[in-house]
């Protein structure tokens, strides 16, 4: 009798540790256990390829190797378009410019209305205003252009609005002074190669492919904004700053001197709705491996992991979880 109360007193004393054991470790686990996050990221590119594609594919590969759980997909789209998709929720991050930012913030044309619900979690390199040229075409200002043929890029893209709003500036009518022809980076720089295209005009990253052929064909140069036109320029338009680009700077085949004109940030752009924790992984992953990116572009080679944090614009403002993780590391 006093065996079976024993054995009883042991079973019930092996099943109630088991479970003392159990529990916890149980909840432990559950603890562990990676959250499954979406992120849809807005690529500024209607289709694959181009260099924000390129860079869209590296940044999104960055999160889903360094935070568990995520998920991410990419949503096409022209560059202008990121604050939109973003600001409407049909993604949660993306590539942006800080013109069309602070524009879609302020509601300013081309939105209809504004977006107060972006932010950015960290500035990646500056766009370049170039005025390119043949060498040998007589053109030597901006003023030169009149009479000329000028692609500003594909019509309704932003680098046409900024050029033509450039021209006014300096009191030239785009209708009129000059003849405006919508073609790719691609085909201007062939047309300008068979001299049906005089100009080709944009705010883009440097280097480009496509102007490294043209260069590699044709010797090229680079028109000044003068300072009193970049200084107007720059205070009436979003997300400009003037300055000089450096000739060391300047890839391109041939001799090439400092060019005065207008710097406009690229960065990565997030939705304030997402959560803190969230973007300070974000943010973590995107500093500790930036060096990834240097294969999908060259404008990312040698950049600081710092200037993620650099103050872009004061109306500008960075993601909580951002700051966070900058404050950390003694960025901001």
């Amino acid at each position: 009798m006093k065996t079976r109360i024993i054995r009883k007193i042991i079973i019930c004393l092996v099943v109630f540790v088991g479970f003392s054991v159990f529990i916890p470790s149980h909840s432990y686990c559950a603890q562990q256990t990676p959250v499954k996050q979406e992120l849809k990221f807005f690529s500024g590119s209607p289709a694959a390829g181009g260099v924000w594609y390129l860079l869209s594919v590296g940044i999104t590969q960055i999160f889903g190797k360094s935070i568990p759980g995520i998920e991410t997909s990419l949503v096409p789209g022209g560059a202008g378009g990121g604050p939109i998709s973003v600001g409407e929720g049909n993604s949660q991050a993306g590539l942006v410019n800080l013109g069309p930012f602070l524009d879609a913030q302020e509601g300013l044309p081309p939105f209809k209305k504004s977006y107060n619900n972006l932010r950015i979690l960290g500035s990646l390199y500056n766009h370049v205003f170039q005025v390119i040229v043949l060498k040998d075409s007589g053109i030597n200002k901006i003023t030169d252009l009149k009479g000329k043929v000028v692609s500003p890029g594909i019509k309704g893209q932003y680098s046409e609005f900024w050029f033509k709003k450039l021209l006014k500036i300096y009191n030239m009518d785009p209708a009129k002074d000059i003849k405006v022809v919508s073609l790719g980076f691609g085909d201007t720089a062939e047309s300008m190669k068979d001299g049906k295209v005089d100009c080709l005009a944009t705010a883009a990253p440097i280097p480009m492919p496509s102007i490294e052929d043209l260069a590699t064909a044709r010797k090229i140069k680079f028109l000044n904004i003068d300072n009193e036109q970049l200084k107007t320029f720059c205070a009436t338009v979003n997300g400009f700053q003037p300055g000089i680009l450096s000739a060391k700077k300047i890839p391109y085949k041939g001799e090439h001197s400092d060019i005065t004109t207008a710097f406009l940030p690229l960065s990565v752009m997030v939705s304030a709705d997402l959560p803190e924790d969230l973007v300070y992984k974000m943010t973590k992953a995107l500093a500790e491996n930036i060096k990834d990116l240097e294969q999908m572009s060259s404008s990312m080679r040698g950049i600081d992991p710092k200037s993620l944090a650099r103050s872009i614009s004061p109306k500008a403002k960075f993601h909580p979880g951002a700051v966070k993780y900058y404050k950390e590391r003694g960025w901001q």
